[in-house]
Parts: structure tokens; sequence; C-alpha cells
């Protein structure tokens, strides 16, 4: 019984790291708030066991786009926390819709099929600011013939 939990804990070991290989790549999708999507696409790379850099460019209308650089943590149940570092472009905030935001978004994998869906909120204002922003995220990861 003991070899069969060593055999199994070290099966499950490299399956996490498979996972987060994974999520390097291009990521699209939508960013919805209060009813509106905008495109959103997500760039993904690991810089560490379980550490995350993001660059987000996010489509405000027709012509206008922000592009902000993330970092996050992802976690053994396949969660992830992100948060806004910097922002790469406008170099001021030209757009109602640019905000430096957290985001806590859940890994889903099917056979060909991952996923990155959850939540997002205005980090500048607090947790009882009625006027805090937050809403959805759903993004689908690219293969690399559809452009990753």
């Amino acid at each position: 019984m003991k070899h069969i939990l060593t055999y199994l804990l070290f099966l499950g070991l490299p399956l996490m790291s498979f996972s987060q290989s994974y999520l390097e790549g291009v990521w699209r999708g939508d960013l919805l708030e209060e009813g509106q999507a905008f495109p959103l696409e997500a760039r993904i790379k690991k810089v560490g066991h379980n550490l995350l850099e993001i660059t987000f460019q996010c489509m405000v209308s027709d012509t206008t786009y922000t592009l902000t650089k993330a970092t996050g943590k992802m976690y053994d149940d396949f969660s992830i926390y992100i948060v806004d570092a910097e922002t790469l472009f406008p170099g001021s905030r030209k757009t109602d819709l640019h905000l430096i935001r957290n985001y806590q978004l859940e890994y889903n994998r099917e056979f060909d099929n991952m996923t990155l869906s959850g939540y997002w909120q205005d980090k500048e204002k607090s947790a009882s600011d009625q006027k805090r922003r937050m809403g959805k995220i759903h993004l689908k990861r690219q293969r690399k013939r559809d452009g990753a």
C-alpha cells in the first residue's frame, strides 16, 4: 500500500508541471463588464515553478486598445491569481475601461479544449467602494496553427 501511494505521488507531480506548460502561449476571449464584451488576448509565459508573466491586450473599440503586463501564480487546485503590474500602452489613461485589475481564474482542460475563466475587479478602489468595477473573463487557448 505504501508503494502504491508513493507511486501515485510521483505520478501526480509531473502532471502539475505539464499542465503549467500548457498555459504558455496565446489565449483569446472576452473581458465582460455590465453586458458588454471586449475582445481580450493574453500571452502567457511561465517564469518559475508556478509563476506566470502575462501580457493583456484589450480592444476597447475598433481603433483603441490597452496593453498591460501582469504577474500571476498558479496554485495546486488549478486556480490562478493575476495582478496587473504595468501599463504598456497607452502611456496615459485615455479610456474609461483602462484600469489596473486583479484576476481570479480557473484553468480547465478537456480533450482538445483548454479554457481560463473567472472574474476580475478594479485593483485601485477598495472593496467597499460602490464605484469599484468588476466583471467576468473567458479565454480559450489558441492552438499553434490558429495563431499562437
